[in-house]
């Protein structure tokens, strides 16, 4: 009976396999992981390729690159195509830690891959680029071709932005009776304009020909204020307040400063400010000029205008008989 003896080198590799259980192609000593592939000599080397004729992916050892139907093998630019069709890669920068896709057009099998299109890139930060490098936001969207930058889409309407050469925004709801919400918060401002931006409102097709047109009507939301004589009426920022006096006979009030220059100010008698009963007055004070009494009668009204430093009477309406 015979025995077989197994070659030299094949005891060698499995007594260091029974050792190291670390496995390596191209590489003397494989310290990283169980199975570790290196690629050939040179910045642009690929350590796998998993694939056949219909394309497959690659992985490359410098700046860590995964190849989509495209492979390096030291050649000038971002390798070859594996097969007939279209490639793309995502690689990281080692030196600034940005990672990236760009993705390349058309070539034939074993041909060199054309230039790439940055697609997306995300910063060390965190900070995201679509086609652009986001250095000044955590998102940053370059314009994209001459229909729209950006399209977030509804059910019946879409929202547009820099749409068509002209680059006009649109932001609608999706849907017959969406509303269109903007800065719903306490002490929340909206700001249009630089002093130049016209505003219309039910204008199109025509463009506002002053700084706020309005087609159509326009309405002034009531506020209530209950006072008693000598009290005073909180205007804030308010323009169309119905005042309720509570103490019998003509008693006097007063009016709080008004917020900005300019603000408007429409003031109307409740129907319980019967005469004899309660009926708010106003005279001339610090900071309000009337023409002579005004005794806020039901639905009387007077409307006021702030002039900075006191509230001046525009005009008056004595509407009870």
């Amino acid at each position: 009976m015979h025995k077989r003896v197994l070659p030299s080198c094949i005891v060698l590799l499995i007594s260091s396999l029974s050792f190291s259980q670390n496995v390596g192609i191209g590489i003397v000593a494989p310290n990283k992981a169980k199975f570790e592939v290196a690629g050939v000599s040179g910045t642009g080397s690929t350590n796998a390729v998993f694939g056949s004729t219909s394309s497959g992916i690659s992985l490359q050892q410098n700046y860590p690159t995964i190849g989509f139907n495209q492979y390096r093998d030291n050649t000038v630019g971002n390798g070859r195509y594996m097969a007939n069709g279209y490639a793309a890669i995502q690689y990281l920068d080692p030196g600034n830690g940005a990672l990236a896709i760009d993705m390349l057009g058309p070539g034939v099998a074993a041909g060199l891959t054309n230039n790439g299109n940055r697609s997306i890139t995300i910063l060390n930060n965190g900070n995201v680029g679509i086609r652009n490098v986001p250095n000044e936001a955590t998102l940053t969207v370059s314009r994209g071709n001459a229909t729209n930058t950006a399209v977030f889409f509804g059910t019946s309407y879409h929202s547009l932005f820099n749409n068509s050469s002209a680059e006009n925004t649109y932001i609608r709801g999706g849907k017959n009776g969406s509303t269109v919400i903007i800065n719903d918060i306490t002490n929340g401002n909206i700001q249009m304009g630089n002093g130049t931006t016209k505003v219309g409102i039910n204008t199109l097709p025509l463009a506002p020909a002053a700084a706020l047109e309005i087609n159509g009507g326009l309405s002034l939301r009531t506020a209530f204020s209950t006072v008693a004589a000598e009290e005073t009426i909180v205007v804030g920022d308010r323009s169309y307040v119905v005042v309720f006096g509570t103490t019998p006979s003509p008693n006097l009030i007063h009016l709080s400063n008004g917020i900005s220059e300019g603000q408007l100010l429409i003031l109307r008698g409740n129907a319980g400010n019967q005469p004899g009963i309660a009926v708010p007055v106003l005279d001339d004070e610090t900071n309000l000029e009337v023409n002579g009494l005004f005794r806020i009668r039901p639905n009387d009204t007077i409307t006021l205008i702030w002039a900075g430093n006191k509230w001046v009477e525009l005009c008056r309406s004595n509407n009870t008989f």
